[in-house]
């Protein structure tokens, strides 16, 4: 399975809410062992790999994932119902996880542009609450502030419950 962790590249956008699925990319590469990321110039990617999975986080921005996931997924002969795309989601309240398939982008240019690029919708998403947007903020202002540091302080358990969510899906898929 190929697991994309959806942020924009570079520290200042490190602890941003918008890498919030970059960040649980992160923690899973640590959890489960997995080589330290190395860039793939081919894939615009940070990339990490076992025999099983490819861990990819796209270092072109937000709105261009879909490039790099789309190569990815053509150099590594992955069809989409293989892909699980991680990332925030304004709709959701903080802490709040779904996991989906076959659904629109709900407006998140990075899935929506994974979705133009791939032709589809049919894979699966990890969607990581990071709401509500307060009504005189921007969202787009909003998904670019630093989570607060109340909030980095729930994010093991709730990358923990994550983790948890993903291996069920693995093992679902493996049978």
């Amino acid at each position: 399975m190929l697991i994309v962790g959806l942020g924009n590249p570079g520290e200042e956008y490190l602890f941003t809410r918008h890498n919030a699925g970059a960040r649980l990319l992160e923690h899973l590469k640590n959890v489960w062992e997995f080589p330290d990321f190395k860039f793939d110039k081919y894939n615009e990617a940070l990339v990490s790999k076992n025999n099983h999975h490819s861990f990819i986080f796209p270092q072109t921005f937000m709105n261009e994932s879909g490039r790099s996931v789309s190569n990815t997924m053509k150099k590594e002969n992955i069809s989409p119902e293989q892909l699980l795309v991680l990332h925030d989601d304004k709709d959701f309240s903080f802490g709040e996880i779904k996991l989906q398939k076959d659904i629109s982008s709900a407006g998140h240019k990075g899935v929506q542009s994974i979705i133009d690029t791939l032709g589809t919708n049919n894979f699966w998403r990890l969607r990581i609450g990071i709401g509500p947007v307060p009504e005189f903020i921007p969202t787009e202002d909003f998904v670019l502030q630093k989570f607060l540091d109340t909030e980095l302080e729930k994010m093991p358990e709730i990358f923990q419950s994550a983790k948890l969510k993903i291996e069920e899906l693995l093992q679902k898929k493996n049978n």
